[in-house]
């Protein structure tokens, strides 16, 4: 639930998920099966933006029919309908879709121009790594995990304690999470703005302008579905 609270798709969640298994249990006491699941969750959770925070996109969906002065339970009920819907079908169009075509003919399984594809080859090449030669508990890494604990633990106590603080643990967090070399101007752009917005206009401006800013999380999000929806009635790649 914490999880879900952070708005940012961090494909980072699924990285770090997948690392602590290797790094504090080790390959060497892992059943085959068990090695290919944790790679499937480091690519489907952690690499697949959006896809894999449903509810971190639910929030959001909630926060905007608060704003738009929706009901929160009608809202949350037509969520858990399309949830209900959308995950059976995307299995059985996903399925489909690769044995009908062949997922090595497709664009997502490029390697030199598809993430998607990079990453599932990534993934394999990690599987057969491990097997030919697994290793066990990697203490450097736990370590780091434990000196990555403390600093948060820190930095969570500072900005509780000293309101002035300007540090947030979550951006402690985010930059040490894979992608911030890509987003880290969207970042600074927003904190910019909404800093200017505070500090020379106040609360009131600050609250007639958040709708424009959700309106163009939601329009980036409502983009991405119009143009699968039109690659694939137009059978383009998108």
């Amino acid at each position: 639930m914490d999880g879900s609270r952070l708005p940012a798709p961090w494909r980072g969640l699924g990285l770090i998920e997948f690392d602590l298994l290797f790094w504090l249990i080790g390959i060497v006491y892992l059943l085959p099966k068990e090695v290919a699941l944790s790679c499937w969750v480091f690519y489907f959770v952690g690499l697949l933006e959006n896809v894999g925070a449903v509810m971190a996109c639910q929030l959001e969906g909630l926060k905007l029919a608060d704003a738009g002065g929706l009901r929160g339970r009608r809202v949350g009920g037509a969520l858990a309908l399309a949830a209900t819907l959308a995950a059976p079908l995307a299995i059985v169009w996903t399925l489909h879709t690769f044995y009908s075509n062949g997922f090595e003919s497709l664009h997502m399984a490029r390697r030199s121009t598809s993430m998607v594809g990079t990453q599932i080859h990534h993934a394999y090449a990690i599987i057969v790594e491990q097997h030919d030669a697994p290793t066990g508990p990697q203490w450097g890494g736990i370590l780091a995990i434990g000196v990555g604990v403390l600093i948060t633990i820190a930095l969570s106590t500072l900005r509780t304690q000293l309101p002035w603080f300007p540090l947030h643990p979550i951006g402690y967090l985010a930059a040490n999470s894979w992608g911030m070399h890509i987003n880290w101007a969207s970042f600074f752009l927003g904190w910019l703005i909404k800093v200017l917005v505070t500090r020379y206009g106040g609360l009131k401006v600050y609250n007639r302008l958040l709708p424009f800013f959700l309106g163009l999380l939601a329009g980036d999000a409502l983009s991405n579905a119009l143009w699968g929806l039109m690659a694939w009635l137009t059978g383009t790649e998108r």
